[in-house]
């Protein structure tokens, strides 16, 4: 189960035990927010680059960010389906074109705008987003 999966869980269990109590629901809401997921990595370069896959999500783990990705062989485009479902932040798509450049693009999957990011440059990019995000929210 992920965290978005758990913290629904807990959402509903927290409704359902008090029922109507405004700080039970706030709580659950808390926990949900803090699940949330900062990224979603798109795999775009083709079969036999798990590897590679794997070092951008271990590496943007490694800072401190939620990251999801897809496994097995699934298109893009159903990879892009199951970050929209996921309720991730952003979409990190990792394609040939901006391999070849250093880069990755980068969709703020809420408002549909994409950017080109150095990949190096990206775990701080992220967290950059999240900490405007989350000094907006308070």
């Amino acid at each position: 189960m992920t965290a978005i999966g758990t913290a629904l869980h807990a959402a509903i269990a927290a409704e359902l035990i008090n029922p109507g109590r405004s700080d039970a629901a706030d709580r659950a809401r808390k926990l949900f927010e803090c699940a949330r997921v900062d990224a979603f990595v798109v795999n775009g370069l083709g079969s036999g680059s798990d590897l590679n896959v794997a070092s951008v999500v271990a590496a943007l783990r490694e800072n401190g960010l939620r990251v999801e990705r897809a496994y097995g062989d699934r298109s893009v485009k159903a990879q892009w389906k199951v970050a929209d479902k996921s309720r991730a932040a952003f979409g990190v798509m990792l394609g040939k074109a901006e391999a070849e450049r250093g880069a990755v693009a980068v969709k703020d999957l809420r408002t549909g705008i994409q950017v080109e990011v150095a990949r190096e440059a990206l775990a701080a990019w992220l967290q950059s987003r999240r900490e405007e995000e989350e000094g907006t929210a308070e």
